[in-house]
This record gives structure tokens, sequence and C-alpha cells, in this order.
């Protein structure tokens, strides 16, 4: 198992320092389509001159990107996430995370079987592109309270298995799977399509030192679905510096224990 951490700063060097495997950066934030040619190619720099690996990267699509909805960018969508895909191969990156909760949100009044199969199509599209730069996308389940569609695991396998595509998997959240009493056996459905793992305290979302959590019970899941990849720390630090070791230990012991 490697253990990382989902950071947005380029400066991984206390990561690091903390016995880390690598860390997961936000795609948007470091080639969004927002950015000019040197910006982007100033984060390519200093991601591969950062201390360490980056697998993996989430925040896939900037949130005004309309993917369902009347107001469906499909096509800018599409061409975004090609170019995307191109700098996640320069950096390294083989992983990425296909949240992107506020833009893929179901607009008020709009049909969500329609707004299921518009994100089905643009995930086939989206399919080859990334499978063409050695990508695979893992899609990523939320809470209700994040966003109105794909909010379990078990669903979310579902579409991945109706899109059916080599490059588009599984991502399995423990803390959203927790926040919507998803039991943690269903991890074992999906243990042919899983490719990734977000974690961080059950109920506060807070670094699992500081909250006290117990992520065992997650942690057997995991390994009776003979899941032994990447498990990436999500979460909302309360003294990140003060915990980063600690934190990191204490995820090793219980994997350990599980």
């Amino acid at each position: 198992m490697k253990l990382g951490v989902c950071y947005g700063d380029p400066d991984t060097a206390q990561i690091a320092a903390a016995g880390f495997d690598y860390v997961e950066h936000p795609t948007a934030a470091l080639f969004g389509p927002d950015k000019t040619d040197d910006e982007r190619r100033a984060a390519r720099d200093a991601v591969l001159s950062a201390p360490l690996p980056v697998p993996v990267c989430n925040l896939f699509f900037p949130g005004d990107m309309k993917l369902v909805g009347p107001e469906r960018e499909l096509d800018r969508a599409v061409e975004y996430a090609d170019a995307v895909f191109e700098e996640l191969r320069a950096i390294g990156a083989r992983v990425q995370v296909f949240g992107s909760g506020a833009a893929r949100r179901v607009p008020d009044g709009y049909p969500q079987a329609k707004a299921l199969d518009e994100l089905k199509d643009l995930c086939r599209r989206v399919g080859p592109l990334a499978e063409k730069h050695g990508i695979t996308v893992a899609m990523e389940h939320l809470r209700a309270k994040e966003c109105n569609i794909l909010t379990s695991l078990a669903e979310t396998l579902e579409f991945v298995r109706q899109v059916n595509h080599p490059a588009v998997q599984v991502l399995a959240d423990g803390f959203h799977m927790a926040q919507m009493n998803e039991p943690y056996e269903v991890i074992q459905s999906c243990a042919d399509r899983l490719v990734h793992v977000h974690v961080a305290d059950p109920e506060t979302r807070h670094e699992p030192s500081a909250a006290g959590s117990d992520l065992r019970p997650l942690f057997a899941a995991l390994k009776a679905a003979r899941y032994d990849g990447r498990l990436s720390l999500e979460c909302s630090w309360q003294d990140m510096a003060g915990n980063l070791k600690s934190t990191h230990d204490m995820l090793m012991a219980q994997w350990d224990e599980a």
C-alpha cells in the first residue's frame, strides 16, 4: 500500500519528510482552462522538481464548466480533458480522479436520468482520450451535501459498468461512504474496478490523528477486496505541519492491524 496526501502546493517537502509516498494535486488548479501556456509550464516544472511523485490528480473539471444540463459544454469539456491528459502524462500521473461536484451538479428541475446519460456520454468520449495518454479516470462518488448525482459507491460502480471503458474505473472514498451510511462491504463488489481510495476521519473529515479515527473497518474491507494500491489522505487539516507524521504513522499502523 502507498500512502499519499491531497495537496494544492507543488512544494511537498514537509509531506516527504513525514514519510508519505506521493502527493495528489488538483488538476484544474495546475492546468485549468484559465491558465496560460507559461503558467502551465511553470506548474509542470514545479511538480517535476518536487521531492515526491504525483501519480494521481484530483479536481478534474473546473466548477464553471457545466457537464450536464441545458448549459452543458460537451465539446469544451472533451477538448479540455484531452489537453489535461497530456499534461498529466508529462508529470508522471496515471490516475485522474473525477469528482468535480460543481461541474457535474444537476440543475434544479432537470431530469436526473437525462443528466446521468449526459455524464455517461462524456465518459465514453473521455475514456479513449485517457487511454491514449496512459491515464485512468477514477469516478468518485460524493455525498449528497456536495453533489446530487453519483452519491454512493454502489451507484457509481453501476455507472462505470454501463460506461464500459477500461480507462474509466472507480474510486472509493471512506468519508463519503460514512456520510451516506453506505456499508464498507460494498467495496468488495467493485474489487475488479477499484483503482484509487480517499480517506479522512469519517465524521469530521479532519486528519485521523487529530480526530482519533479508527479506519481499520475501512481498511479491512479494502483488504477483503484485495486492494493494495494507493490511499490518499483528503482531509481538512487542523494542524498539518504538526500532525503529518503522526497521521502517517497512525494510518500505516491501522492498515497493518486491519
